[in-house]
């Protein structure tokens, strides 16, 4: 490694181990620095930067900040994508909140929020006292922002089935956790859609809500079916079904998966 590149590879806040170490073993924090350097070298106009904070330490995340407010000194446009919102606050002039076919009525800002840049979204922007904030919040320890959306109405012929659908059907389940962390599981699995038939947890209860962790807005989730209406579906759609039962006898690793199914829990 020549001096030069040891040097401006130091500045970009990477320790040099070795000049024929792989850039894999490398720190998150270290390769968005270094990707973040390389862009500047080659004088891009545009940096896109896709969770470039996430699962990074607190001094990587400096780190990060650090070269992404140099870049933008140095003229380039920089478009930050973070589920996080204040994770652009110390460098952002505004800041765009997209949604998947979410309409926000409404952001409520906690009143001591700080480096609030402008938001851009079409929507009402309130500012609450802090004890208003936290009765609103629904948590203890509320983030300092909330948004207000309406709710997704999907139905049974909005879903669109590919050759080997994976359908997840909740019923009657009562712990709002447990539901969050089905959806959020589902939509990791590439599930097609989740049903809930009736007498299943709120689906937008604020437990619910937070405990899908975006997810909610992952996968098509159909809420309140008739048992008869859901089996039904399945059966015109030629999809199997599969019951998840502490007295089954098949283990699941031995069961067919490779076709269509719905996993009822």
């Amino acid at each position: 490694m020549n001096e030069e590149c040891e040097k401006a590879v130091t500045g970009l806040g990477v320790r040099v181990r070795s000049p024929n170490e792989f850039v894999s073993i490398l720190s998150g924090g270290e390769r968005q620095a270094i990707s973040i350097g390389r862009a500047m070298h080659f004088k891009v106009k545009l940096l896109i930067l896709d969770e470039p904070l996430a699962a990074l330490s607190v001094r990587e995340t400096r780190e990060v900040l650090r070269q992404v407010e140099k870049a933008r000194e140095s003229g380039v446009s920089v478009i930050f994508i973070t589920h996080n919102v204040y994770h652009v606050y110390p460098v952002a002039e505004r800041f765009v909140m997209l949604d998947r076919g979410v309409k926000i009525k409404y952001l409520i800002i906690n009143e001591t929020a700080e480096n609030v840049p402008k938001i851009n979204q079409g929507c009402q922007v309130l500012r609450l006292s802090n004890n208003l904030f936290k009765k609103v919040s629904d948590t203890v320890s509320p983030q300092g922002i909330i948004a207000v959306a309406e709710q997704i109405e999907i139905s049974l012929t909005d879903i669109i089935l590919d050759a080997t659908p994976l359908v997840v059907v909740l019923n009657g389940l009562q712990d709002p956790g447990n539901l969050g962390t089905i959806i959020r599981t589902s939509a990791a699995a590439g599930a097609t859609a989740v049903l809930l038939t009736e007498g299943t947890v709120d689906l937008y209860s604020p437990k619910v809500i937070r405990s899908t962790m975006g997810s909610l807005f992952q996968v098509p989730i159909i809420n309140g079916l008739d048992d008869d209406e859901a089996v039904k579906w399945l059966n015109y759609n030629s999809i199997n079904i599969i019951v998840a039962d502490l007295d089954g006898e098949e283990y699941y690793y031995s069961a067919n998966l490779k076709e269509p199914f719905a996993l009822v829990i």
